[in-house]
């Protein structure tokens, strides 16, 4: 059904380019688990002060908020605010020179590997009080790399471990991983190689919530391939101490990922190389045995060093088994050195020696798989030779005579195309080493124009380039503005989805991470954006517009649906099969929020199972466009003259404005910003313009409205319509569409009393409002004293026109601009009035009869004491045989003829004489004449405590 009885975000309006501020971000969340992997410094050396040692948490938050870092099994915590809107903080390690979170809480004191296959309390519970994303990092001298962290909703129970081989390593040949527990369970183990404690086959270590289990790998044997299952969430990072990429090429760097559940793996993926780098590893892993795996670009498995450049053929195609892993190589091209002779030295000896697949001369490749996998990055080191443009080998000398380094290894998730995010806020880890930062941006070819970065960050995204291999996407990789220090705050949107990696190279150091992913594995997408089973509303951030054709798309995740039954909350239902359309297309005409509810059936192919049906419920909102009227003032009116101006003046100025609704002619939907130059209005309101040239003109979305009649097209630079050379007035105002909503779905209230209801008036203005009862329409009750701020308060409701009951109620506020009603329903329950009974004696309670209680009948009885109920005071009168005590609260339950049970408003005894009396001699019960009277100090009263002859 239709519901206005949630919150909605308002729609922002902007100067100038803006990113939209609506967007699921799915990766944000208020509740995070994060641990480090055991690591060091180069060459094994584990001493943090020396080595610089500086793991920290970094949170980029949308919004000001607290934020929680605790450790729940010693009880450590430290709360920091963060008082501004887009914020990016880092959380630093304190090892006794300062810093926010005790090495002990989450590492060890001395540097040290902590103690492998033990449970140990290293794990750290970040909570904050709006939505944030999460990033951590580890940095020693000279080695660094960081991960997204996964809020607690998104993390799962089964996963398989990726890591680069480190045979061939300079220093540490091992791999690591480390298992958080987010709450107690018993984990399984297979491990895919013998650990360094010796240990091989199956452990299954117990684990408290916040506990954490770290593996290492023997000496030159690899985690990969290890698979971990829990009867809990667990949260999986993975990586190597100091890893050369490819073996034994420098610089050794530092790998660290969280990994994804096996829920969140793909079948489609696009990799994009690394800016700087001339080449990337990367690692596709599969989760069943007979993957076929596809990667589609200029393939070249050749080892023939005489004769490069070498003959490439399209695409490359393998077999995988589950938990085995296929290496290739992305290269920008063959030579080492572009100026030399020798065919033998443009080619890097140790490419064949390190690499079991191809090579792929592309900076964009194109993955499908026929089960899912999971694909993870790894940047060379920084003296892998095959270098390009003429650059040394070595690095290069920047713009100001300083030499640069490519940077080091790095680990990042590839989020596959199924789990596709469509915003995101991130920043970026500047170090005194690390300067360079970069994005990779991966989106769909048909919604290139609809990705947003903040204008003040990238100057254009007029840089994407077709995926060889599948033109259907496009990448971009861009050049984030330099800096050697953290805290640059960034915003990435697209309605439609888009694939982020973000990464920073620097002198023998580097870090690359995951922008975000949708992280889900049932969704329902509407027009783009996914909505999860059972989203909470006050997550929703996406509204359409009314009459509007919106898109609902099953095929969220790697299951295959085959079967889907709408209800779409408008009173419409449909069905959906595979065979012919799984997807559908439907038109709200109402504006409202609107319950929707999917049955969907789906299946898995590798290996092929089915799944029970599935509900997918979630509410959104359907808003009709404002409107935007617009009125060029008198543009010679001084700024004085302005503050002179009266309302009705005012008023008078704006009654010749042009106008016209804010539809998808105007607009590419009712939420996206309005663009004004040279300045935008809010509702009712005017101001001048700063000092400025401007144009004589407003435009709204692609199309322009002019301030001169006639005129069809401005030039770049035109004289003021009005001969004014400094300022032009516009009186412009955003009529909105009335939008007000209760805060609470059901109110309680006593007969004879009205009812007050929390609200949330957003926008717009209410005319008049009413009060109905569903059951009997045609008696409205009018609400007098309605709100005329917007902001929050309460409503005061005319309930006390009402007898006891229960009643489905509609609160309609009719909008005073466009005429349309909104409607707020809820519950309402009139309770019968408290002074339906009586308290008499310290120690009886009667119901008064029909004669004295407004002519109720009652047939059932049941009184309650301090909101317990009272064994065995199932009559009319009760009578204690001990005095109540002063403070007690009583009620009754009371049935009707028709059967209905309803209570009474409670009343509470009080110090009268009648209580404080002789409590020694309470009041008795006695049958005289067939009659039942009520006994105090020799004198009788009748059960209502009038005294008797």
């Amino acid at each position: 059904m239709k519901r206005f009885i949630q919150s909605l975000l308002l729609v922002a309006f902007f100067i100038g380019t803006t990113v939209p501020v609506w967007g699921q971000t799915s990766t944000q969340g208020k509740e995070f688990w994060v641990a480090l992997i055991p690591s060091s410094a180069p060459g094994d050396n584990h001493d943090l002060k020396t080595n610089k040692f500086d793991a920290y948490i970094a949170i980029s938050a949308p919004k000001k908020c607290d934020v929680t870092v605790q450790n729940p099994q010693t009880g450590w915590s430290k709360t920091v605010n963060i008082p501004s809107d887009n914020s990016w903080i880092e959380l630093k390690t304190d090892i006794g020179s300062g810093g926010d979170i005790p090495i002990k809480q989450w590492y060890t004191e001395n540097g040290n590997f902590p103690a492998n296959e033990t449970a140990l309390e290293h794990g750290l519970k970040v909570t904050a009080t709006e939505d944030i994303s999460v990033f951590c990092c580890i940095r020693w001298e000279f080695s660094m790399d960081a991960s997204n962290i996964l809020p607690i909703n998104a993390i799962q129970k089964d996963y398989i471990v990726q890591s680069y081989d480190p045979k061939g390593n300079g220093g540490t040949k091992k791999n690591n991983c480390t298992i958080l527990a987010a709450e107690d369970c018993t984990v399984t183990i297979q491990l895919a190689c013998k650990t360094d404690q010796g240990t091989t086959g199956t452990i299954t270590p117990q684990l408290k919530a916040g506990q954490v289990y770290h593996l290492v790998s023997a000496t030159n044997e690899s985690l990969s391939g290890t698979k971990i299952s829990s009867t809990g969430k667990i949260a999986v990072f993975a990586g190597s101490t100091c890893a050369n990429v490819p073996a034994p090429k420098a610089d050794r760097d530092l790998l660290y990922e969280q990994l994804f559940p096996l829920d969140y793996w793909g079948q489609n993926f696009v990799v994009v190389r690394t800016k700087e780098k001339d080449a990337n590893r990367v690692l596709i892993t599969a989760q069943e045995n007979g993957t076929q795996v596809i990667i589609y670009g200029q393939s070249d498995r050749s080892t023939d060093k005489d004769t490069a450049p070498h003959k490439t053929i399209p695409n490359d195609t393998i077999t995988l088994n589950a938990g085995k892993s296929y290496e290739f190589e992305m290269s920008s091209g063959y030579v080492a050195d572009a100026s030399g002779d020798d065919p033998k030295g443009r080619w890097d000896g140790d490419r064949t020696s390190s690499l079991n697949g191809a090579t792929f001369i592309d900076s964009a490749v194109y993955i499908k798989t026929s089960c899912p996998c999971a694909v993870l990055t790894y940047d060379v080191g920084s003296s892998y030779i095959r270098k390009n443009e003429y650059k040394e080998t070595q690095g290069f000398i920047d713009d100001k005579g300083k030499q640069q380094y490519y940077g080091a290894p790095a680990m990042t998730w590839v989020c596959p195309i199924e789990q596709m995010i469509d915003d995101i806020v991130f920043g970026v880890m500047g170090t005194d080493k690390t300067t360079r930062h970069f994005i990779n941006i991966v989106v769909q070819t048909q919604d290139i124009e609809n990705t947003y970065i903040g204008a003040a960050l990238v100057d254009n995204l007029a840089k994407f380039k077709p995926v060889d291999g599948n033109p259907a996407y496009s990448y971009a990789r861009l050049t984030l503005p330099q800096t050697s220090s953290s805290g640059m705050y960034y915003h990435l949107h697209n309605k439609y989805g888009f694939i982020a990696t973000v990464y920073g190279n620097g002198d023998d150091e580097s870090y690359a991470y995951s922008a975000g992913s949708s992280a889900v594995k049932r969704a329902i997408s509407v027009d783009g954006y996914r909505f999860t089973n059972q989203m909470d509303v006050s997550d929703v951030k996406q509204l359409y517009c009314i009459n509007t054709d919106l898109l609902f798309n099953p095929q969220i995740g790697t299951d295959i649906i085959d079967k889907v039954v709408w209800d779409f909350g408008d009173g419409t239902s449909a069905t959906t099969e595979k065979e012919d359309d799984i997807t559908i297309s439907h038109l709200y005409t109402t504006p409202g929020w609107y319950d929707v509810k999917a049955l969907v059936s789906a299946h898995r192919d590798c290996p092929y199972s089915s799944y029970p049906e599935e509900e997918v419920s979630f509410t959104f909102y359907v808003a009709r466009a404002d409107t935007l009227y617009v009125n060029p003032g008198h543009a010679c009116l001084s700024l004085e003259e302005q503050a002179t101006k009266t309302e009705e003046e005012i008023a008078e100025l704006l009654s010749s404005m042009h106008n016209d609704t804010l539809n998808k002619d105007t607009r590419v939907n009712c939420y996206d910003p309005v663009f004004i130059q040279p300045t935008v209005y809010g509702k009712d309101t005017y101001r001048e313009f700063e000092e400025r040239a401007v144009r004589d003109s407003v435009k709204i979305g692609d199309k322009w409205y002019y301030a001169q009649p006639g005129v069809q097209d401005i030039p770049d630079t035109i004289p003021n319509s009005w001969g004014c050379d400094s300022i032009m007035l516009y009186h412009m105002r955003i009529t909105t569409s009335l939008d007000f909503a209760l805060n609470e779905q059901s109110a309680e209230t006593c007969e004879k009393e009205d009812v007050s209801v929390p609200y949330t008036y957003r926008k717009g203005e209410i005319g008049e409002a009413w009060m109905i009862d569903k059951a009997n329409p045609d008696k409205p009750y009018e609400v007098e004293n309605l709100p005329t701020t917007l902001g929050t308060g309460d409503i005061v409701l005319p309930a006390a026109q009402l007898k006891a009951g229960k009643y489905n109620m509609e609160l309609c506020l009719v909008d005073a601009v466009f005429g349309d009603t909104v409607v707020c329903p809820f519950t309402l329950l009139v309770l019968y009035p408290a002074d339906i009974f009586k308290i008499k004696f310290g120690n009886v309670l009667a119901v008064y009869n029909s004669k004295y209680n407004g002519g109720y009948n009652f047939t059932g009885f049941q009184w309650f004491m301090n909101g317990d109920t009272i064994p065995g005071a199932t009559q009319s009168v009760y009578h204690s045989d001990s005095l109540f005590t002063v403070g007690d609260e009583f009620y009754v339950e009371l049935t009707d003829q028709n059967g209905m049970k309803l209570q009474s408003c409670p009343q509470t005894l009080t110090a009268t004489s009648s209580v404080s009396e002789k409590k020694d001699v309470p009041a008795e019960k006695i049958l005289q004449d067939r009659h039942l009277y009520i006994r105090k100090d020799d004198a009788l009263y009748d059960i209502y405590g009038q005294r008797v002859k």
